[in-house]
């Protein structure tokens, strides 16, 4: 999906200009068919298409996204500097993935126009679980298990963009910090809940009973951070540890606080913007008394006001592989945290609630 690559206003008649001239490159083909028009935005439009091909007798069918530029100068820049990112995040498990295919009609009718062609991720995105769970399931919290899960696919996201994996043989990899190795990445730029998508669960790994989380949108990429105060490899923090702040309270709008309220960390006080999971004071009952005591003290040393109480990526890593690996349904004396519930319940929000 386009997702915030769009941040002006724009008509349906470029959305319905740009789906006809797409059926128009891709109908002469028979391998491929147009599905239908996803979203239109300030900076271009997004499609679905299908790619069928029979290999000795068996037939296979790959959905994928067609993202067209709108022909300005803006817009154009955009898509140039997303594919550029994309690039050297390709191998990396929680990004989206670029398609190479075969006789593209782009590329031999020569398409006049910037053009993306990526993965299709049919889950949608955060913010549209989150709504989904809360209006067709009256869901008010998610498992601690659920939340420790997508916590870590956010910091192996930060990891991927601190150190990008630059793999290009269609192999994917989860992503580590590397100690000793100065980040070289990116700030995503534009990181809400519009721009995660939901994947797809995976046999093993850390995506049995969760499904993988996947950044998209990277046109608002900044490059550059050797100039920034913080740690490169910190710089996405603060927006995962918001993304963390709307998963816990089951709201998609809601950010960081604007006057920083206080907590106790190793004996020091420590001042951070993360008063939507937090009390008043250190001293006051939790708002969110259910929710990992763990979980939260991370959440909050990410939205830190001093850089230097900001945990580095390396710790994060550990601390986020240690409580997926430590905190089972065990641990938490609780049926809803098995495995076996938690996966039932992702799939009954995925698969199951009625959409719009």
């Amino acid at each position: 999906m386009v997702g915030s690559w769009s941040p002006l206003p724009s008509d349906t008649s470029e959305l319905d200009a740009d789906a006809e001239e797409l059926r128009n490159f891709f109908g002469n083909d028979n391998r491929f068919a147009y599905i239908k028009a996803i979203e239109a935005g300030g900076f271009g439009t997004a499609h679905r298409l299908q790619y069928t091909e029979t290999i000795n007798g068996a037939v296979y069918r790959i959905d994928f996204l067609v993202k067209l530029a709108h022909q300005r100068l803006d817009a154009e820049e955009a898509m140039v500097k997303e594919r550029n990112y994309l690039r050297i995040l390709q191998g990396g498990m929680h990004f989206v993935k670029m398609l190479e295919i075969p006789n593209n009609p782009l590329q031999t009718n020569t398409f006049e126009g910037d053009w993306l062609i990526l993965e299709w991720l049919p889950n949608g995105t955060l913010d549209e679980f989150i709504m989904k769970a809360r209006r067709d399931f009256k869901l008010s919290q998610l498992p601690n298990r659920v939340l420790w899960r997508f916590f870590l696919c956010f910091i192996r996201a930060s990891c991927g963009m601190a150190w990008p994996i630059n793999r290009h043989d269609g192999m994917e990899e989860i992503e580590f910090p590397k100690p000793g190795v100065r980040p070289s990445g990116f700030l995503h730029g534009d990181l809400h809940p519009g721009n995660v998508m939901l994947g797809d669960f995976q046999p093993d790994g850390d995506h049995i009973i969760t499904p993988a989380i996947k950044l998209i949108d990277f046109g608002g990429g900044l490059p550059g951070l050797d100039d920034r105060p913080n740690d490169p490899a910190t710089e996405n923090l603060k927006d995962i540890a918001v993304l963390m702040l709307q998963l816990i309270t089951m709201d998609w709008r809601i950010t960081e606080g604007n006057t920083p309220v206080s907590i106790f960390h190793l004996g020091r006080e420590i001042k951070t913007f993360a008063n939507p999971i937090l009390p008043p004071t250190p001293w006051d009952p939790s708002p969110y008394p259910w929710v990992d005591p763990w979980l939260v003290t991370l959440i909050a040393l990410c939205l830190a006001t001093e850089p230097q109480n900001v945990p580095s990526l390396p710790e994060l890593t550990l601390y986020g592989q240690q409580a997926v690996r430590e905190r089972t349904a065990a641990f938490y004396d609780d049926p809803d945290e098995s495995n076996i519930a938690i996966y039932n319940l992702m799939r009954t929000i995925l698969y199951d609630a009625p959409t719009d």
